[in-house]
């Protein structure tokens, strides 16, 4: 997956047509939290990521260098789409509230995985993993209550749990393929969505209409597809 991992983003990697049914392949990256309600869409063909397979010290170097905050934050309400966001001062609060819950994961996935001994004894000792380590070390400084409240670890866990509690912070990449995207842009596209899986049904949308067809029929400007009436993308993207 030679994609960044670290931004919303998506790209058309194969696509075909037969018999007038398109099979179109992306790679996408988003927020890592979004996973399940991608995964609701069962008429998509999905692979993705493992936080199981990734190195811990690669993904705590991923979450302190690129972490994931959310696009925007909206005032509280009842239901499940807030309808206008916080205010300036109160985003950059809550911002800094966010990063602060990062820092305070870093710690633990460091401390779960065996602290710089196991680390660099898993990384064999590569020198990005130690500059990591040393950050992390000079981070806990910061947080003195909570370094007090983790316990040293006789072994490292393995990187399987460890790097669990760093994925809200993490950006995830999936390789999705399908024939049929109607539903997905109506439901995702829609500004009634999550803002963070709107954005990424906009990139893919962006992306498919580049390809494949006439321009009469998937021809959308920047303009239409930033405003992303769900009728309108599900109508020339299905």
């Amino acid at each position: 997956m030679s994609q960044d991992r670290t931004s919303i983003s998506a790209k058309i990697v194969a696509d075909s047509v037969h018999e007038n049914s398109r099979l179109t392949t992306f790679e996408i990256t988003f927020p890592r939290f979004i996973l399940a309600e991608f995964n609701t869409h069962r008429v998509l063909s999905r692979n993705s990521a493992s936080s199981r397979a990734i190195p811990v010290w690669k993904r705590l170097a991923d979450i302190i260098e690129h972490p994931f905050v959310p696009l925007s934050f909206g005032k509280n309400k009842a239901g499940m789409q807030s309808a206008e966001e916080v205010s300036e001062r109160d985003s950059e609060l809550a911002r800094m509230n966010w990063l602060v819950g990062r820092d305070v994961a870093v710690l633990q996935a460091y401390v779960l995985a065996g602290g710089t001994r196991q680390i660099l004894l898993d990384a064999k000792n590569d020198e990005r993993a130690a500059k990591i380590c040393d950050h992390i070390c000079e981070m806990m400084h910061l947080y003195p209550d909570v370094v007090a409240g983790l316990q040293n670890l006789s072994a490292g866990v393995h990187k399987q749990h460890a790097n669990r509690v760093l994925e809200p912070y993490a950006y995830h990449t999936v390789i999705v393929t399908g024939t049929s995207w109607r539903n997905f842009y109506a439901l995702r596209a829609s500004p009634m969505a999550q803002p963070e899986i709107q954005e990424v049904a906009i990139a893919m949308a962006k992306a498919h209409s580049g390809i494949g067809r006439s321009s009469a029929m998937l021809f959308m400007t920047s303009v239409e597809l930033s405003r992303c009436t769900p009728g309108r993308v599900a109508r020339s993207l299905s």
